[in-house]
């Protein structure tokens, strides 16, 4: 993890990962990898104020929140985003807030989704979305994709039945 980036635990149990006072300037080479664990009482991540090559986050088999913030995006075209929802029955939520006006995907490069279940939803606030699985559109490689969202972008690697 880069060292401008600081790390906490507000008091709703979500692990907060916020960068400077702005993203410009910062080297977008970092990649961050989180894995929540069922011990501790955090129930969701959150990135605010950067720009990373990658980020790597699992859930746990209770309800998630994944939280990409305003200023908060992925830019990279050789290493993925992965968000894994986990193998359970609960709702998983990933809200993405990027709201940038020229190109509202722009900083979302390369995110995939895996063990998307029934009860799971992306919130993509930048293009005004909310998807369920019903939502979802199967490609041909097996991959379902977000309508709307070019599947370079963003794509749901699996669904759970």
């Amino acid at each position: 993890m880069p060292a401008w980036v600081n790390r906490k635990i507000n008091r709703k149990g979500i692990l907060r990962f916020s960068g400077n006072a702005s993203w410009k300037g910062q080297p977008v080479v970092g990649r961050i990898k989180v894995k929540l664990s069922g011990k501790d009482d955090v129930t969701g991540v959150r990135f605010d104020r950067m720009m990373q090559a990658s980020y790597n986050v699992k859930g746990t088999r209770g309800r998630n929140r994944f939280i990409w913030g305003n200023q908060a995006g992925a830019i990279t075209k050789r290493a993925n985003t992965v968000v894994n929802f986990g193998k359970d029955d609960v709702r998983d939520v990933l809200v993405f807030r990027n709201t940038t006006p020229k190109d509202p995907v722009v900083h979302m490069q390369r995110f995939r989704i895996r063990n998307f279940g029934s009860k799971d939803f992306l919130r993509l606030r930048n293009l005004g979305l909310t998807v369920r699985q019903r939502d979802l559109r199967r490609m041909a490689d097996g991959r379902y994709m977000i309508p709307g969202v070019d599947p370079s972008k963003m794509v749901v690697m699996n669904i759970l039945d």
